[in-house]
C-alpha cells in the first residue's frame, strides 16, 4: 500500500476501504503560479514579435504587392488575360500545390474517420474484460463473506503448495547436478 496514503481500518459488520487523500497545497499553489507565469510570459514573447509586424493600407499598390507572388508564378503569361482566365491559369500551375495541401488536410481527417467510426465491432477483442458478475460484487452478508475468505483462503494455499513444489523440484534437479 502506499506510504503516504495508509489503509483506514474500520470496525463494524460491513467491510469499508477507506482512503484518506492529503492535499500539499504548496505544491498546488506553486504549479498554478507557474501555469499562470508562463502564459504571462508567452503572451509578452507574441505581443514582442507582432509589434515588428507591418500592416499595409488597403490602397491598390498594397494589394498588388501582395499579390506579387501570384504574379511571379505566371511569369510573363498572364499579364493581359482577364480575371476568370488569369484565376484558371493560376490554378492549373499551382495544381499541385493544391493537391499536397489537400493531402495534408484529407490525411488526419481519414485517419480520424477510420479509427474513430465502428470501433467496438473492428478493435473489441472477446473476453477482454470481466464479466459482471465476477466484478462489483462486494460481499455483505455473513454468509457471502465466509464464502469469499473460504474462495481467498483456498486460492492462496493452491498458490503456497505450488511454490513449495517449484521449491522441491528445483532442489531436486539442483541435487542431481
Amino acid at each position: 500500500m502506499a506510504t503516504l496514503n495508509p489503509r483506514i481500518q474500520v470496525s463494524g459488520a460491513v467491510p469499508h476501504l477507506g482512503s484518506h487523500l492529503e492535499i500539499r497545497w504548496g505544491y498546488v499553489i506553486g504549479l498554478f503560479s507557474g501555469i499562470i507565469f508562463m502564459h504571462l510570459v508567452l503572451f509578452l514573447s507574441a505581443i514582442l514579435a507582432i509589434r515588428k509586424v507591418a500592416v499595409k493600407d488597403d490602397s491598390f499598390l498594397a494589394i498588388a504587392s501582395l499579390l506579387l507572388p501570384l504574379l511571379d508564378i505566371l511569369g510573363g503569361e498572364g499579364t493581359l488575360l482577364q480575371s476568370k482566365e488569369l484565376a484558371k491559369v493560376i490554378q492549373a500551375k499551382t495544381r499541385g500545390e493544391g493537391l499536397v495541401f489537400g493531402m495534408y488536410i484529407m490525411f488526419p481527417i481519414g485517419w480520424m474517420y477510420y479509427f474513430g467510426t465502428n470501433l467496438e465491432n473492428r478493435f473489441a477483442i472477446p473476453n477482454f474484460w470481466p464479466a459482471p458478475e465476477m466484478t462489483h460484487k462486494i460481499p455483505f452478508e455473513r454468509e457471502e463473506l465466509k464464502a469469499e475468505l473460504e474462495r481467498l483462503r483456498a486460492r492462496r494455499l493452491a498458490g503456497r503448495a505450488r511454490r513449495l513444489q517449484e521449491e522441491q523440484s528445483q532442489g531436486r534437479t539442483e541435487g542431481e547436478g
